[in-house]
């Protein structure tokens, strides 16, 4: 459990980083792609990996949520959001007891995040 929780925590971080990078999207709050499209049907993007390459403010939030998913999608039954509210909420949710359902009773990691 400690072990999926730390990976939990490395993740929404690591989304937060990716956010901070790209603050001419995360700047339109509510109405920013981060906060607007659901992870789990972000597409990846052609020239928005490492380094990106002619990449839209918008596609590159759309490729960080790609590959955000992809690591949430790693943990067990792993389930993730982002929302925004005068800051953004960055939530992992996983099978913790192994009962191959989400429940209340499952860990979460929820960050609040202020990007200035």
């Amino acid at each position: 459990e400690t072990m999926v929780r730390t990976q939990a925590v490395t993740i929404i971080y690591m989304m937060a980083d990716r956010m901070r990078s790209n603050m001419a999207e995360t700047s339109l709050g509510s109405l920013s792609v981060y906060a607007v499209l659901d992870p789990s049907t972000a597409s990846a993007i052609p020239g928005c990996g490492t380094p990106p390459s002619g990449c839209s403010k918008a596609s590159m939030a759309e490729n960080d949520l790609n590959e955000w998913w992809a690591k949430v999608s790693e943990l067990p039954l792993g389930t993730g959001s982002i929302t925004f509210n005068n800051g953004y909420t960055i939530i992992i949710q996983w099978d913790s007891d192994r009962s191959g359902v989400i429940t209340a009773a499952d860990s979460t990691v929820r960050v609040e995040v202020k990007l200035q």
